[in-house]
């Protein structure tokens, strides 16, 4: 099976779930879904954080199979952590939009910490954000 793909290729915004489908029974749901959090990780950052789960949350153990040092794997948990926060309040202030409890405007405002850019190389204007299937 392919990896779930969370950036899109075209301009490397964060992709959206549109459509879910039972294999066994063929129903099929469909709306706008956001991934979880942790699912919106890099591959890199999710492999770690299910060896970190397999190695029982023990950041030695993690070091020994890693052959890193301690500092280097607590530094790379606290990187996801801060990475895991900020998706987090991310989802927060769209859903704060979605039922009313913040404008459009004042959502907009934030910097998104996980776009590279607003604007696109060449472009006055942002760039396509419309939601991929």
């Amino acid at each position: 099976m392919k990896n779930l793909p969370i950036k899109c290729p075209s301009c490397n915004d964060s992709l959206k779930v549109k459509r879910l489908v039972c294999e066994a029974c063929g129903t099929e749901i469909e709306g706008g879904f956001e991934l979880p959090e942790l699912a919106r990780l890099g591959e890199e950052d999710r492999r770690f954080i299910v060896e970190f789960v397999k190695a029982s949350g023990s950041l030695k153990d993690m070091a020994k199979l890693m052959k890193l040092s301690y500092p280097t794997i607590r530094n790379r948990l606290n990187d996801i952590i801060e990475r895991l926060k900020s998706l987090e309040h991310a989802g927060d202030r769209a859903g704060e939009i979605t039922k009313g409890l913040m404008s459009c405007k004042k959502g907009s405002s934030f910097q998104n910490p996980l776009k590279s850019a607003a604007f696109r190389s060449g472009s006055s204007t942002p760039s396509d954000t419309s939601p991929a299937e």
